[in-house]
């Protein structure tokens, strides 16, 4: 039986936190004319988001949004995006990141996730393909992002759960607080964290064992295997795959695109720029290189201090943005 719809996972979940009721609806609904996951999430905005809300109160509305290509093979499809009222200026807020967040809730069933009203207390969702729980989170409230992911997931007794949160700032409302996955990764734009405070709204975690199938398989891998042929004849991705993102910093400052001194200058001194160089990090603190579900790029680090205060820290390393917006002089 030939199916509905390709790619997707097929469903939306609809929480309300106020009620604490959930439900679920066809993608199909948006699917046909509104195109990936912010393409469907801002329509639904659209839809159902009066323009009299304020970003923190129980009538704005989140969107968590997977797209049509996460969890396949095709390269760097791995990313997910929430959506909701800009806190900054009342008008749309979006950001993405990547991890294996946005895959593991595709293979759970559902390539949304629209969340409204405010729980009454700490809560955090937990998905597992057809089950979806809100469960207490008094008792991790006030934890930051690391601790969170690791406490759900012994709560939960799966080290393959996947994990989205929020820390301290999120809890306060901060407005530049982000929403975290897999410790590292940030979906930091538009204060997305507060937002998720506003509601109580500590994590959502999922599990999935389900599949996904796409129209035409035979034609899908071999467009796959073109894209990555492609890639893995970029010097520059290459590159990038090795030593980081970061390993275009000293090229953005030769193009005069590095903001210095609070944006009074467009390039650094050598002198400045001598301090941040890639060889530097991965002769003191590179451990591995990380990729992420299907993505040949590999682009992230693992770092480990070894000496000095911080000595014994590990963790995934930096990208290229955390340097570029250095704003005063080293």
């Amino acid at each position: 039986m030939k199916k509905e719809i390709y790619g997707y996972a097929g469903k939306i979940l609809r929480v309300d936190l106020s009620t604490r009721s959930v439900s679920v609806q066809p993608t199909l609904r948006y699917a046909k004319k509104w195109l990936g996951q912010r393409g469907i999430g801002q329509r639904i905005l659209y839809e159902e988001l009066q323009p009299w809300v304020t970003p923190y109160e129980p009538a704005n509305i989140v969107v968590v949004e997977a797209g049509p290509l996460s969890g396949t093979l095709a390269p760097a499809s791995t990313r997910y995006s929430l959506a909701s009222k800009n806190p900054f200026n009342g008008g749309v807020a979006t950001s993405n990141s990547c991890g294996f967040f946005g895959p593991e809730l595709k293979f759970a069933g559902y390539d949304h996730i629209v969340i409204k009203g405010r729980a009454h207390n700490p809560v955090y969702l937990w998905i597992t393909n057809k089950n979806v729980e809100i469960r207490d989170a008094t008792w991790i409230w006030g934890k930051t992002t690391w601790e969170t992911e690791d406490l759900i997931r012994k709560e939960l007794a799966d080290e393959s759960i996947q994990v989205i949160c929020i820390g301290p700032a999120g809890e306060n409302m901060v407005r530049g607080a982000c929403v975290i996955a897999n410790k590292n990764r940030a979906a930091g734009k538009c204060g997305l964290g507060g937002i998720c405070g506003s509601k109580n709204l500590k994590a959502i975690a999922v599990r999935g064992t389900g599949s996904l199938e796409v129209a035409q398989p035979e034609r899908f891998m071999k467009a796959i295997s073109r894209a990555w042929e492609k890639i893995n004849k970029s010097a520059g991705l290459k590159n990038i795959g090795n030593n980081g993102t970061i390993a275009g910093v000293r090229a953005s400052n030769d193009f005069g695109n590095l903001p210095y001194k609070n944006f009074q200058e467009n390039k650094m001194p050598e002198e400045s720029m001598n301090k941040l160089d890639y060889k530097l990090y991965n002769q003191n603190y590179k451990v591995r290189d990380i990729a992420y579900l299907a993505c040949p790029v590999h682009c992230s680090q693992f770092y480990q201090i070894n000496e000095g205060p911080y000595a014994g820290l590990a963790t995934e390393g930096f990208e290229f943005n955390t340097l570029t917006d250095c704003r005063v002089p080293l």
